[in-house]
């Protein structure tokens, strides 16, 4: 099928290169002519085509990918045709597997990069479980790292729903990493995830080595059968074999991961990411020194499973607490770390290798107050809390974790403790000398909304009462229609478009509403650009059309989190155009001369306001996330605007 590159289907995908073939399906790199960006393109075989069952898995791919969205999970547009030709459309990943990186790296891989891999992994499958979805073929061939560093799950093309219905196709997927019951036809859980990610895990300590091959095999038959035979009878050929450095926290790990039975294994991807968590605080990155025998020693395949089961009992349960500084850790040293979707979750827990405080335990609980961690912290209760605030209690926080706002229904994303660099430096030329000096700020932990508040939700604030109507209604415009006159039938068209012509005093009320408030300055730039010191979320480099809403290249707003390849590190949303934000800062041009180095909440006096992030028809220098942005003057203020909106925060505290 490599004679379709040069072809171009629906008058607008370009083929351009051939990329690589699987078991079904092989995969092209095309230019879409219309929106000016590379997409992977994956077309089943067409000797598959006519196949019912293959077309089905892969009609079942695509409907599963469309319906995840995540920033470490390829987007996927839809199933298409032309033809005998089938096909869907995705984010181009231009990079490698975490496959070609292990056997590249000539061993094990160092405890620092495992991190910054297997977080992403585990918030993309915590999201899938959530989801409803089992992947089923969890392997290092099928997580992609894009060349900026972001890490990818792919290849849901066997992911089952968590019910019996669903689970038709028995003993599919890849025989190294497939769980017991998968094997034996039973319906898949995320403990099968689980199991998978284990021997994933297994590899990057191993240098690529896999602990069932099929050579210890007692049976006759395919490589393939005795690798499931072995799945099903044999202890693993232990992981000190091939890396005798490895710690005994991280074998615990590694062996109740691929526990028989499902139920002796961790029972969420985030009872797995903690045990990981505790494992590496004390770890020491040593490079591990191979056996000079070759070959595979006889490890009996006897091997009592009560000796696993007492390998493993050491390990927290989930019912522990959470450890309370599992933010605080996270960013010091951070540095220089590319920018990219939620890569680097990893490297939050990794600098407790380097000398972190030690851990103390605590359960996360949230408040609305800007710097209520540092009270909460010298007294011996809890602030009182507003009564729809979110509660997050005995989980793992970090960054990729996702919690939903109960008034709102809004989903947020966590911010962890740490130092970041703030404002421009003089080697910025697009900076104004307002965002200067670039300084270190080290602010508590918060959560901010994904997405900019949406009209359905102000609705209801205005419904209720306490919210103003947005102060101006255009009918020239799509998202200016009627939202939330009463007068009126309301206009639900545009429910998922940033509500705008709010002002100050407009986005205030209602984060006190839902709970929450504005963000500050500090906290809304680096949920913007994490501790990168970048100008976008994603690098330095000027945005496109397909990152964000800008440069009046649509001319109008659009549904929020539109944009996903723009998020920030931390899985915020549309950070960069679309609407201009309201933070709690008052403007002052001479603020960052002398603000307060830890939690800065803006000068105390003051005109206006500051809003921040840049908007559909701004320029790319005005989409920076250093870039502050007011109103002309007080009246302007209270006027509004048609491309101002603003989301909400929630500080963390930590009961001691």
């Amino acid at each position: 099928m490599t004679i379709l590159v040069g072809k171009k289907l629906k008058n607008r995908y370009r083929i351009e290169e051939f990329l690589g073939r699987g078991g079904m399906a092989e995969v092209y790199k095309v230019w879409d002519t219309q929106r000016g960006v590379p997409l992977a393109m994956k077309v089943l075989r067409e000797d598959l085509a006519e196949d019912i069952v293959f077309m089905r898995r892969f009609e079942r791919e695509a409907v599963n990918l469309t319906r995840l969205q995540h920033p470490n999970i390829v987007r996927c547009y839809g199933l298409e045709r032309e033809g005998r030709t089938a096909y869907m459309l995705m984010d181009y990943i231009d990079g490698w597997t975490l496959r070609s990186e292990i056997f590249d790296a000539h061993g094990p891989l160092s405890m620092p990069r495992i991190l910054e891999v297997i977080q992403p992994v585990c918030s993309a499958l915590s999201y899938a479980h959530q989801m409803g979805m089992v992947h089923c073929d969890v392997k290092s061939a099928n997580i992609m790292i894009h060349k900026n560093g972001t890490v990818y799950l792919t290849d849901f093309g066997i992911a089952r729903g968590m019910d019996a219905a669903t689970s038709t196709m028995v003993g599919v997927g890849t025989p190294a990493y497939m769980a017991p019951e998968l094997i034996k036809g039973e319906d898949p859980t995320p403990q099968t995830d689980i199991y998978a990610l284990g021997i994933v895990l297994y590899e990057m300590l191993t240098g690529g080595e896999r602990p069932f091959t099929g050579e210890r095999a007692t049976i006759t038959g395919t490589t393939a059968e005795k690798i499931r035979w072995e799945h099903l009878q044999l202890q693993p050929i232990p992981l000190r074999y091939f890396n005798p450095t490895v710690n005994s926290e991280m074998d615990q790990i590694f062996l109740r991961c691929i526990q028989k039975d499902p139920h002796d294994r961790f029972q969420s991807i985030n009872d797995l990411f903690r045990a990981l968590h505790a494992a590496t605080a004390n770890a020491k990155p040593v490079k591990a020194h191979r056996p000079v025998q070759t070959g595979i020693p006889h490890i009996p395949g006897n091997v009592p499973s009560s000796s696993a089961s007492k390998a493993v009992s050491s390990i927290p349960s989930r019912e522990q607490s959470v450890p309370a500084n599992a933010g605080a850790a996270g960013e010091r040293g951070s540095k220089g770390i590319i920018a990219a979707v939620v890569l680097f979750l990893g490297i939050i827990l990794f600098v407790a290798l380097n000398g972190a405080e030690k851990e103390s335990r605590g359960t996360v609980s949230l408040s609305n107050a800007p710097n209520s961690s540092t009270r909460a912290v010298q007294s011996d209760t809890l602030d009182t809390f507003p009564t729809h605030a979110p509660q997050v209690t005995a989980m793992p926080v970090t960054i990729g974790s996702l919690i939903t706002s109960p008034k709102d229904n809004m989903v947020m994303v966590y911010v962890p403790a740490g130092e970041f660099e703030m404002g421009s430096s003089d080697q910025d030329t697009s900076a104004d000398e307002d965002e200067k000096p670039q300084h270190t700020v080290y602010l508590d932990a918060f959560w901010i909304d994904q997405t900019e508040v949406t009209n359905a939700m102000y609705r209801e604030c205005v419904q209720e009462g306490v919210c103003y109507a947005p102060k101006k209604y255009s009918h020239d415009d799509n998202t200016g229609s009627r939202h939330f006159d009463e007068e009126d039938e309301i206009n639900t068209a545009y429910d998922d478009y940033p509500v705008i012509y709010v002002d100050y005093e407009d986005a205030t009320i209602y984060c006190e509403w839902a709970g929450k408030r504005l963000p500050t300055e500090a906290e809304w730039e680096k949920a913007a650009r994490g501790t990168t010191g970048y100008r976008y979320p994603w690098g330095n480099q000027t945005p496109t059309s397909s990152q964000a809403n800008f440069g009046n290249n649509i001319g109008d707003t659009v549904r929020v989190g539109n944009y996903p390849s723009g998020a920030s590190m931390y899985g915020a949303l549309d950070m960069v155009g679309n609407v201009y934000e309201w933070v709690s800062d008052l403007y002052s041009e001479e603020y960052y001369k002398d603000s307060p180095l830890n939690n800065p909440l803006g000068p105390s006096y003051g005109d206006v306001h500051v809003l921040r992030g840049g908007s559909f028809f701004a320029d790319a220098k005005y989409c920076r996330s250093t870039y502050r942005s007011k109103p002309l003057t007080i009246k302007q203020e209270a006027y509004a605007s048609g491309n101002w909106g603003f989301r909400c925060v929630i500080s963390e505290v930590v009961e001691r």
